[in-house]
């Protein structure tokens, strides 16, 4: 994480770290659905037994809910996505120049995700102090014995 540029202070609480990640998430989903200019999510698909298939990127995106996931892991050591890549191919053989294309592009993809100078950092800001303040709600319920849901 030090050499994408995370400050600490977006890392030191569980909270903080949660919201980062999250944040990091939804910012490579929507690179990978055309953020850059290309959609890696779209997959090639027909031709039938012959013809060129796969060659999509996708990651697990967040929908509504900030909640600890495994999509994005940023520690002070490491930034790290899991994503699922389909290799393009012609029947059993992956077309390996397409797939080179493929793994090539997203380095342009994590130089606008992964950097903390590439990320917005308003909107950032924004998100943690949103999902701080959140969790401080959440965590008033129960001495003011009140319930939500």
């Amino acid at each position: 994480a030090a050499t994408a540029g995370f400050p600490e202070y977006v890392t030191k609480s569980r909270v903080r770290n949660i919201a980062l990640c999250d944040f990091v998430t939804r910012v490579l989903a929507d690179m990978l659905r055309g953020g850059t200019g290309t959609d890696w999510t779209q997959t090639v698909s027909g031709g039938g037994w012959g013809g060129s298939k796969g060659g999509d990127i996708n990651v697990d995106a967040p929908g509504q809910c900030v909640i600890p996931r495994t999509s994005v892991i940023i520690t002070s050591d490491i930034v790290e996505a899991r994503m699922t890549l389909s290799l393009p191919a012609r029947g059993r053989s992956v077309e390996g120049y397409r797939a080179a294309e493929i793994i090539g592009g997203l380095m342009d993809v994590v130089k606008k995700s992964f950097h903390f100078s590439a990320l917005k950092k308003d909107a950032l800001r924004s998100h943690i102090l949103s999902v701080e303040d959140q969790e401080a709600a959440r965590a008033q319920l129960a001495e003011l014995g009140l319930v939500a849901f």
